[in-house]
């Protein structure tokens, strides 16, 4: 069971960039919502423990692969930055008890009163996490000098080919973050809980749905996965976003993300060549791929 699906989108999505509800753009209200994520997770951790405690309890984050645009000292200390604001906000308090020292030092006047036991509450034993991965985010220095903290900006992408959404394709931001999250803290098992790519290619006169480039998304970030699994990392599964298309939060039924077809006048469902592949290649691993772990 997991007690938060993505917290970084309803904390700082909702309230600091003003694209999901309540639509915010408030620094202190994103400090503030964060560490109450953070404490009510701990609190879910407790509660589910208390009522099923051999129930295996986690927390699925979709983590920033954040890259540098170059290697001037600039833009490495705003991926630093990035780094601390979009992945140590929620990880830090999680698996280290602790916030980032540099948010706390750049956002002190803004943050909430942290309560004694709070810390020892959010950083809870949990038995796994959920990776959701989609597309890395590049950054560089906001060239503002008075550009508040986190001060950075978006880069532009390094690889043309972009999915449907407009996300730019890049596996090896995938095997960035896991190498990057567990060398910095000390993760639990791990299953790829989202990952996936918009297309919305309709159903053709042969009445197929050939939809080849997320198949080849698809094909690029298993062989990561593989690869990741071979150097030992403990990946426990991995699941397509997703099953089918449906509503996608701000942009509606707008981007298709699913494996099979919807057509959402008739609700007939086709199954496209890429939940075809999907299927044949999940049928040759019916007992996953790499040794159960150890009781």
């Amino acid at each position: 069971m997991a007690t938060f699906n993505e917290p970084w989108c309803s904390v700082i999505l909702s309230h600091l960039l003003g694209i999901h509800a309540p639509g915010e753009r408030n620094m202190q209200a994103t400090l503030h919502a964060a560490h109450y994520t953070n404490l009510a997770h701990g609190l879910a951790v407790e509660a589910i423990r208390a009522e099923a405690p051999k129930l295996p309890v986690g927390i699925v984050y979709n983590a920033m692969s954040v890259i540098a645009a170059s290697n001037s000292e600039a833009d490495q200390a705003a991926a630093v930055r990035a780094n601390d604001f979009h992945n140590g906000m929620f990880f830090g308090p999680v698996f280290k008890g602790e916030y980032p020292q540099a948010l706390l030092d750049a956002c002190k006047p803004l943050m909430p009163k942290i309560e004694d036991g709070d810390m020892k509450t959010i950083s809870q034993k949990i038995d796994w996490w959920g990776l959701n991965y989609y597309t890395p985010m590049r950054v560089a220095a906001d060239p503002n000098p008075d550009a508040p903290y986190p001060a950075h900006i978006q880069a532009p992408p390094v690889h043309p080919e972009k999915t449907d959404i407009g996300w730019e394709i890049d596996s090896s931001g995938l095997s960035h973050i896991v190498r990057d999250l567990y060398a910095t803290y000390d993760l639990p098992d791990c299953y790829i809980t989202e990952n996936g790519a918009c297309y919305n290619m309709g159903v053709g006169d042969d009445g197929e749905v050939d939809d080849q480039p997320r198949l080849d998304y698809y094909a690029d970030h298993l062989s990561v996965t593989a690869d990741l699994i071979k150097e030992g990392y403990p990946f426990r599964g991995y699941f397509a976003w997703s099953l089918m298309d449906n509503f996608e939060w701000a942009e509606g039924y707008t981007m298709r993300f699913g494996l099979v077809h919807v057509d959402y006048e008739t609700q007939v469902r086709t199954v496209k060549k890429s939940g075809k592949w999907y299927s044949e290649l999940a049928q040759e691993f019916p007992k996953g791929n790499h040794a159960a772990p150890k009781a």
